[in-house]
């Protein structure tokens, strides 16, 4: 390749307009001491004096500081008040200074441009600076900065001064701890981009009290405040109980599509792999929760639905966020997994549906309830197939009586066959709701045949992980219940039943996973891949059958593996009653409480 030629005249024109162009050096003069006052606007700069005036005594100020003239003849300080502070507890009477006549604008500038230089400098002072230099208006009243402008003044990316804006909304509680170094810098930018400033000060109590192990002056981990906020202040949009771009439903908020607390709407504040859908203010979430929970209140009661309370719903969810397996209920909004487009029960039924019922989470969400069998029936009615009545041998049983105020309650007390009449459903031998509990009135016996059955899915469950344990990686029965697995279900508690089945303890403060995490360090390969495939069973569920007598994933793997796990709930069975037939008839209802 031909080496360019260089045009020597335009290189020399071009050297000397950029020697004319530059700024001449500030002359550094003397300036008496007594003549010059701090700044209003500068950090305070009283720290260490002593160490640097002995330093000065011995070897004199080594590099000079920077004035602005004031009238009167005397001088304010643009940076380097501690040299100052400390020239004069040595009882110097000059220091040596660059004087300039600068705006407040370029004087504040300066510091900003000296102080980004500085070792010692804490994020908290930076971003007070950053804020200041955003305030400033010009003599027509308009912003004389952007973050932009900043980054470039201060040498630094726009993220940075992004980042270091928000640490501006942290609360004085917050802002002692971080001074302090209770928190470091990505703690604290988690708590500011997390948590509203109204609840920062108890979201630092929690975080104290969860880090009560650590020792005095120990600093709380980043990754355990990110963890923390996660946990308890930063909630999915896609979760929200309400229509996210609903402009109406709280008038002075709007719509969450265009919120700047929606992280997808916070660029600079989020990496880009986080979620875009995460709310960052919890107390507008609650807000807007309440008033969809009105909202529906009203629409429940004008279309004859029921309103259920506190209590009633309490007992309906068993203090959960979830409908219990088996539950007479489910969800107008939840996805019925037996429609192949895995629609919502709302859409699949339309103008069609069951009257409503309105229960609350214990998290305070409002969520639309059918009962079961009647939505079952209007899904048949509407040609469904998979809701229509099977045709192969069946079990009677009575179904659930229908939704009352009464039923809400968990307490539908005995029904007698004349109130039932001949509602009898034709079930599979094997579907859930087959089995005698639906017939149980005494809550003792209804509840050891529960026990029953979660042994039984216990023993399926170790069968199953015992098998996978001792596979190969080329095992094609590895392989398909992997990817059997990978296709149903979503997270729900999946990681807390793996902790509860193995009997791991998390310590306060800490969260499941990472307890989990620590015990698969002690795992070989066919220990990690028992775990995994337990994560996976959590994820689908762990059952045997669904609701409409399909085989559930639990069954699906077992099958693979040619376990029978109709012959393990048998085998659970015979053994209860081989237990209670030696118990004289006293004792059975004793241990069956």
């Amino acid at each position: 390749m031909a080496t360019p030629k260089i045009d020597k005249k335009k290189l020399e024109k071009k050297k000397t307009s950029t020697a004319a162009a530059a700024t001449p050096p500030i002359p550094i003069q003397l300036v008496p001491i007594d003549l010059i006052d701090p700044a209003d606007i500068n950090r305070p700069a009283n720290v260490d004096i002593d160490e640097l005036a002995e330093s000065i005594r011995q070897k004199g100020v080594q590099q000079p500081i920077r004035l602005r003239p004031k009238d009167g003849g005397r001088f304010e300080i643009v940076y380097g008040e501690r040299r100052w502070r400390a020239s004069k507890k040595a009882r110097l009477t000059t220091i040596p200074a660059q004087v300039e006549k600068l705006s407040d604008v370029d004087a504040h500038e300066a510091r900003i441009m000296e102080n980004s230089q500085r070792a010692d400098l804490h994020p908290l002072e930076e971003a007070e600076a950053f804020e200041r230099l955003l305030a400033m208006h010009d003599e027509k009243d308009l912003p004389v900065h952007t973050p932009e402008t900043i980054a470039a003044l201060a040498g630094r990316s726009v993220g940075h001064v992004y980042n270091r804006l928000k640490l501006t909304v942290l609360v004085p509680e917050v802002r002692r701890a971080f001074y302090a170094g209770t928190l470091n810098a990505a703690g604290a930018f988690h708590i500011a981009r997390g948590v509203p400033p109204a609840l920062q000060p108890e979201a630092l109590t929690e975080l104290l009290d969860d880090g009560a192990h650590l020792e005095p002056g120990d600093c709380i981990p980043a990754t355990d405040v990110e963890d923390f906020i996660d946990r308890n202040f930063l909630t999915r949009l896609s979760q929200a109980p309400f229509p996210t771009k609903d402009k109406k439903l709280l008038p002075t908020v709007g719509s969450c599509d265009q919120c700047p607390k929606r992280s997808g709407n916070q660029a600079v504040l989020f990496q880009k792999d986080d979620p875009t859908d995460i709310c960052t203010d919890r107390l507008c979430f609650k807000e807007k929760t309440r008033a969809i929970f009105a909202r529906l209140d009203a629409e429940v009661r004008a279309n004859g639905g029921h309103v259920l309370t506190e209590p009633e719903s309490r007992k309906i969810f068993q203090g959960g966020s979830h409908l219990p397996y088996n539950s007479p209920w489910v969800a107008l909004n939840a996805t019925c997994y037996e429609d192949e487009k895995k629609r919502t029960f709302q859409k699949l039924l339309g103008d069609h549906a069951p009257p409503v019922t309105l229960a609350v989470t214990s998290q305070g969400q409002p969520v639309c309830l059918l009962d079961r069998k009647a939505t079952i029936d209007a899904l048949a009615k509407l040609g469904h197939a998979f809701a229509k009545k099977p045709s192969n041998p069946t079990t009677k049983t009575r179904a659930a009586p229908p939704a009352t105020p009464a039923h809400a309650n968990g307490d539908p007390g005995p029904a007698t066959d004349e109130e039932l009449g001949d509602d009898l459903v034709e079930l599979p031998p094997d579907h859930p709701d087959s089995q005698e509990r639906r017939r149980v009135s005494d809550p003792n016996e209804a509840r050891r045949i529960t026990l029953l059955e979660n042994e039984a899915l216990r023993r399926v469950a170790a069968a199953v992980i015992a098998k996978l344990e001792k596979s190969t990686l080329d095992d094609p029965a590895l392989l398909r219940a992997m990817n059997t697995a990978f296709l149903h279900g979503g997270f729900f508690d999946a990681i807390q039943h793996i902790a509860k089945r193995r009997q791991l303890k998390t310590p306060k403060g800490d969260h499941v996973a990472e307890t989990i995490k620590a015990h698969m360090l002690g795992l070989d390969a066919g220990g990690l891949r028992g775990l995994l495939f337990e994560f996976l069973i959590g994820r689908g569920g762990l059952r045997l059958t669904h609701w409409d007598g399909s085989p559930g994933l639990l069954k699906v793997v077992a099958d693979l593996y040619g376990i029978d796990a109709a012959a393990i709930q048998k085998a659970v069975a015979d053994e209860d009653e081989q237990k209670r037939s030696s118990k004289p008839p006293a004792q059975r209802t004793k241990s069956a409480a």
